[in-house]
Order: structure tokens, then C-alpha cells, then sequence
């Protein structure tokens, strides 16, 4: 962006968006059992996360298709269709990270329409609001892929807010259910991580543990959201919780 004087906002807001980038990759980060400094001595010797997808290139077309970012409109029970887009990493599946957007979000906003070896994500163009890559959620799947995790994102209900709410639970495990089940991640661990009204819905999601999709739930990063805390330790003590806010909240 032009960071030049006449643009004070563009500057500010692209160093909120750096910001941002960085606390919930670092967040991500300690939910998956690394600190900053093995993420860092990581990109070091692997290559940096977000160059993850160059590695796809190399791969026979066949053996790179399965590693690719995945898109699909779910037919659940309830009749409704549940927007999914998944990828998994380029070695073995060590879990699963499901992450739930904020309000006026989507789940394409995880994806890119290009990727970094030329790969096109076709149902980027159906999609009702396109994948928008933004900065710090592809960060966030990168630094999951790169880890070892399979990625999963799911489109709320509500398209008119584009918030989450509880009919929203029901969808999302059937999502993952479905997910999990086709790339042999069930028995994994499950990490859920979620931003504003993501964060609130992943404390939901956490109460309906352990129906089918949620198998193996160890860990929830609510960011800048309160969560039934308590509810969430009595149906399953095991449950780790990481909370992630705002620097100046009180």
C-alpha cells in the first residue's frame, strides 16, 4: 500500500494487519505446540511457511492434486449445503486445525484463487464471495500446514451478518466429519481456533463434545471472545483453552 504521508490510514492499517498476522500465527503457534523461536529456527531450515505450496510443483500432477487446497458444498442431513474448503499438509496429518471466521467473513477468505505454483482454485469463481486471501488468514493456514495439521474452514449460515450462531453447530461437525473421515484424520487431534463471533462459536461447538466430527477436541483458541469456560471443562476437563486478546482490553 501507498505508506506515503498523504495516506496516514494506509499505513495504519497496514501495520494492523501485520500486527494482527503475527498474533495469530503466534497464537496458532503455542495451540500446536510450538514456541516463536522453534516456528523461526523452523522457516530457517524448512523454507518459510507461507512458500509452503512451491513444493507442489515438483510433484507429479496425480500426487499433487491431494495436496491442494479442496472445495465443497456439503449436502448434510438437515438438506442445507455446508461451503468447506480443506488442504492438507505434504506430510503425514498430525490433526486437525478447523478454523471459524468473524462476522462479515467467509471461509474462501482462507484460500487463494492462484496459487504459488500456478495452481487455480476453480471453485474460487463460484463461490459467493470469491477467496479473498487475506494476509493473516493465510498465514494462519500456511503456519498449520506447515506444522502438520490438516486445515479446515466452514462458511457460516447466516449470510446476511455472516456471523455464526447455533444452528451453526450441527453444520460444522458434519463438515468435519466428513473431512476428517476422507483424509484419515478422525482419531487425530482437533484444534479449534476462531476470531470475534469464531471465537464465541468455537466454545459452542466445544459443548457438543464428543458427537461425531468433534473426535479427539484438545484444544480451543478463542480470539478476542468469551466462551463458556466452565461449561466447556465440564463436559470434557481435557480441553485446553487459549485466549487470545486485544492488547488493551481490561
Amino acid at each position: 500500500p501507498d505508506l506515503s504521508p498523504r495516506h496516514p490510514w494506509r499505513a495504519q492499517t497496514a501495520m494492523c494487519h501485520a500486527a494482527r498476522a503475527a498474533l495469530l500465527a503466534l497464537a496458532l503457534t503455542r495451540a500446536l505446540g510450538a514456541t516463536r523461536g522453534q516456528l523461526l529456527a523452523g522457516r530457517h531450515a524448512r523454507g518459510a511457511p507461507q512458500r509452503h505450496d512451491e513444493h507442489l510443483g515438483a510433484l507429479a500432477e496425480d500426487v499433487a492434486a491431494k495436496y491442494r487446497p479442496q472445495y465443497a458444498r456439503l449436502k448434510i442431513t438437515s438438506g442445507d449445503e455446508v461451503e468447506t474448503l480443506w488442504q492438507r499438509p505434504l506430510g503425514p496429518i498430525r490433526g486437525t486445525v478447523f478454523a471459524a471466521h468473524g462476522c462479515n467473513h467467509q471461509a474462501t477468505d482462507y484460500f487463494a484463487h492462484t496459487g504459488h505454483d500456478g495452481f487455480v482454485l476453480e471453485a474460487c469463481t463460484r463461490a459467493r464471495h470469491s477467496c479473498l486471501a487475506l494476509p493473516e488468514e493465510v498465514r494462519m493456514r500456511r503456519v498449520a500446514r506447515a506444522r502438520g495439521y490438516l486445515f479446515v474452514a466452514v462458511t457460516s449460515k447466516d449470510r446476511r451478518s455472516r456471523c455464526w450462531g447455533p444452528e451453526d453447530v450441527h453444520r460444522v461437525q458434519e463438515a468435519l466429519a466428513h473431512v476428517r473421515k476422507q483424509e484419515n484424520a478422525t482419531q487425530l487431534p482437533l484444534i479449534a481456533f476462531g476470531g470475534s463471533s469464531g471465537g464465541y462459536f468455537v466454545g459452542e461447538l466445544a459443548l457438543a463434545f464428543p458427537s461425531p466430527g468433534l473426535e479427539g477436541l484438545s484444544c480451543l483458541v478463542p480470539q478476542v471472545s468469551a466462551i463458556a469456560e466452565q461449561a466447556v471443562m465440564e463436559v470434557s476437563p481435557k480441553v485446553r483453552i487459549l485466549f487470545v486478546g486485544m492488547s488493551n482490553a481490561q
